[in-house]
């Protein structure tokens, strides 16, 4: 029964957390081990400084810090946290710092993947019709990369007024896969076009 909880609480966070929080943990061991010193909460705030010092962004400090209290809740060890006065005081003056890093790109206006997905359609090519589908999809319902390559052609139905219906399974604002709909969207159109 142990191993069963085991594998239902590491559920808890999606594959890609879980994932990102291994390589965060990972290499925050590698730098204590480097520097012989122990994780405790003196220490996770030099190690945070040390990222900051070194260009890296505000949300990486951030990242790190929710990795180091989710390994500690998932062990059982929240009462000993080195998620402490100094550290927590050390994230405080990372996040009020000019930002840094490489940022968030800048997003495509729903002009311009219109102008993508109709070049992609005049294109008149099977691969272009599809690459013009799936561009005004991803753009119409604002999906991520991860959402557009779970969907399935079933997931998207027509309305007898020529609009569509969308459903996402599960996304990252939607853990639990309880699903949300989106509606129509030039995607339609070009998919209902295809058939």
């Amino acid at each position: 029964m142990e191993k069963y909880v085991a594998s239902l609480s590491s559920n808890a966070y999606a594959r890609n957390t879980r994932q990102t929080y291994q390589k965060v943990l990972t290499r925050l061991m590698n730098w204590l081990n480097e520097h012989q010193l122990e994780l405790n909460d003196k220490n996770l705030a030099v190690y945070l400084a040390h990222l900051y010092a070194s260009g890296l962004s505000q949300s990486l400090c951030a990242l790190t810090v929710a990795a180091v209290s989710s390994q500690l809740k998932r062990s059982g060890q929240s009462q000993s946290s080195p998620i402490g006065v100094v550290s927590r005081a050390t994230m405080s003056g990372i996040l009020r710092s000019p930002k840094q890093g490489r940022g968030q790109v800048k997003g495509l206006r729903w002009e311009e993947s219109n102008r993508v997905a109709a070049c992609q359609a005049n294109n008149g090519t099977p691969s272009g019709w599809r690459n013009a589908a799936l561009i005004s999809l991803v753009s119409d319902a604002l999906l991520r990369v991860s959402e557009l390559a779970a969907l399935r052609i079933s997931d998207l139905s027509f309305e007898p007024d020529g609009s569509a219906r969308l459903l996402v399974h599960r996304s990252k604002t939607d853990q639990e896969g309880l699903g949300k709909f989106f509606y129509r969207g030039t995607a339609c159109i070009l998919c209902s076009q295809m058939d």
